[in-house]
């Protein structure tokens, strides 16, 4: 595979990806989040990752605005930025969509 793009890319070869980050427990660390439901629009050739990512984020974010949490329910900054960084690793997120999330989790 040259690339995840959907036009480099087959269906067998975009489940295969997706295969690859699935969790043991078939969700993403205990999330719930099932990764061949996320991105079933690129499996299909429908979204690009990048996309799915971003209307991911979106929608995470606005929730998480909209959720007021105690202190000691957030993460430690530098294990979520270490989980994001995975993430950016594996293709999972874009540089642009890494460089947000950082943003995001350090507050600026």
């Amino acid at each position: 595979m040259s690339g995840y793009l959907i036009k480099d890319t087959t269906k067998e070869e975009r489940i295969a990806l997706i295969r690859s980050w699935q969790e043991p427990d078939d969700c993403v660390e205990g999330s719930g989040i099932d990764l061949f439901d996320m991105y079933d629009a690129y499996i299909k050739g429908e979204k690009e990752i990048s996309q799915i990512n971003a209307e991911f984020q979106a929608s995470y974010v606005k929730s998480e605005e909209s959720m007021e949490r105690p202190e000691e329910e957030y993460s430690s900054t530098s294990g979520e930025i270490m989980k994001l960084k995975q993430m950016l690793d594996d293709g999972i997120l874009t540089e642009d969509e890494f460089a947000a999330a950082k943003k995001r989790v350090l507050g600026l």
